[in-house]
């Protein structure tokens, strides 16, 4: 009779159990992250990104350095999310300041947003540049009138600032007229335009339908006046 002995018996590996990411997809924790406030969120969020530092260390220390760190990080925690409105709110540094924590990602992304609102003023600083060394008059470089000399017929800052809102009647370039505006523009009708789109203050400019009366209305100049018009209007337009 042929006796066996039973060696010990082989259990399978254990296999590990399968991880779960930790993500915020269930209705409950939907709800009641929704309930917490914003300043418990931010803190929250700050914990978190604490954590998913800690792991991408072991991670990193795990695939240069196994023998030393066999064990491998779990999964990465999602973030907390902040609604837009939220983070357009934390824009505003009084804002900003009442909260205990701010993550890193929110702090990344508000100066990512000011930095683009400085590129975006230095854009519009020097379209805003260009455009009054083009349109505004150089106060400086008015020439002193000498008697029996021909006058420089010069353009007050009130004729561009006019001719931004409105068209300007061609009797308005007359020598006379021009003269007549330089010398008494603080004392000429004027009236409110209203802001340009996009704009939210409007400038005051000439009356012009009271100002006709005096300069004259279009086509009801002489030949003459007209041939110191012309020229005096193309050269505006120009500056």
């Amino acid at each position: 009779m042929v006796t066996t002995t039973a060696g010990p018996s082989v259990q399978p590996p254990v296999q590990p159990p399968v991880h779960t990411p930790k993500t915020h997809n269930t209705d409950e924790i939907r709800k009641r992250l929704k309930d917490l406030s914003l300043d418990m969120r931010l803190s929250l969020n700050v914990d978190i990104e604490k954590k998913n530092e800690a792991r991408q260390l072991l991670a990193y220390n795990h695939a240069t350095n196994p023998a030393n760190f066999p064990d491998d990080a779990s999964d990465i925690a999602s973030i907390i999310t902040i609604e837009s409105s939220e983070r357009d709110s934390l824009r505003v540094p009084s804002f900003l300041a009442l909260f205990s924590k701010v993550p890193k990602f929110i702090l990344a992304w508000l100066a990512g947003e000011e930095q683009r609102e400085k590129e975006k003023r230095k854009r519009d600083d020097t379209l805003l540049g260009r455009e009054a060394k083009r349109r505004c008059h150089d106060t400086a470089d008015e020439k002193p009138h000498v008697v029996g000399s021909q006058t420089q017929i010069a353009f007050h800052q009130i004729l561009y600032d006019t001719d931004d809102f409105v068209s300007i009647p061609l009797p308005f370039f007359t020598n006379k007229n021009l003269r007549y505006i330089m010398d008494h523009a603080s004392t000429l009708a004027t009236m409110k335009a209203n802001p340009k789109p996009g704009e939210t203050k409007g400038a005051w400019i000439l009356d012009i339908p009271k100002l006709t009366a005096m300069f004259g209305e279009e086509l009801s100049i002489s030949c003459g006046e007209y041939s110191e018009a012309a020229p005096n209007c193309f050269r505006f337009h120009k500056s």
